[in-house]
């Protein structure tokens, strides 16, 4: 929904974030970041309402976000993605949004961060695809990650930039199931979409077929030695 400009109102961000981890810091981050424009309030289906001015008119949209860390996403409580999924519902995907802490610093504390992410991604595409996930790799880059986003969204290049991320998000993803430091080749992510070698991420996360003798060898087989070992032994840990 567009809203016409009676004076911009303020974005909120909750105040139970102060008791939440690893989220305590944010409130007071985003109010000293620009207190003119952030209020603290008490949000229940979300975490933050981003207020978007559409350039050189009077209109304002609000994107409501929900933060998630690594440790909500591998849970046998599924309550964030159940939050998220009915903030789509009630909002529709291109007002709602999550933001995901990519903390690859204290994995030992709160989880293999990237694997989360990726678990994460996965399990949204299957109910709200078009949903924007934003990564942050530290607390402290949340406001100026937040006033990108909203220079993209007011200035109008916004969804072409989604539209570009949800092409080539499961691409990306393919890239970085690798184990070590080296993601895999550009060539083997091509074999690995382009030909029945690839299951879909959620065959990948549930199938015992690369956990068999046969498939870890038609794998390696199919992209290489090395790409293949890393990728074999990315899923089969």
């Amino acid at each position: 929904m567009d809203y016409h400009l009676a004076g911009t109102p303020a974005s909120l961000v909750c105040s139970s974030l102060r008791s939440r981890q690893p989220w305590t810091s944010v409130t007071t981050q985003l109010l000293q970041s620009d207190s003119r424009k952030w209020r603290e309030s008490t949000l229940q289906s979300h975490d933050i309402s981003l207020v978007i001015e559409q350039e050189h008119t009077e209109v304002f949209q609000i994107y409501k976000f929900i933060f998630i860390a690594p440790a909500h996403v591998d849970t046998e409580e599924p309550t964030a993605i159940v939050r998220v999924t009915q903030l789509c519902q009630d909002l529709g995907d291109a007002k709602a949004g999550v933001i995901f802490f990519l903390d690859q610093e204290n994995e030992k504390e709160y989880g293999d961060a990237m694997k989360a992410y990726m678990t994460l991604q996965i399990k949204l595409m299957e109910h709200t695809p078009n949903i924007p996930i934003i990564p942050l790799t530290s607390l402290d880059v949340l406001p100026p990650t937040l006033k990108n986003f909203q220079d993209s969204f007011s200035e109008g290049v916004g969804n072409r930039i989604q539209q570009q991320v949800e092409i080539d998000v499961p691409r990306d993803l393919l890239g970085c199931c690798s184990t070590g430091e080296k993601h895999l080749s550009r060539q083997a992510v091509d074999t690995i979409v382009q030909t029945q070698e690839f299951l879909s991420f959620r065959e990948l996360l549930d199938s015992n077929r690369l956990r068999s003798h046969e498939g870890q060898k038609s794998m390696r087989v199919a992209l290489g030695l090395k790409d293949g070992k890393r990728f074999v032994k990315f899923w089969t840990g």
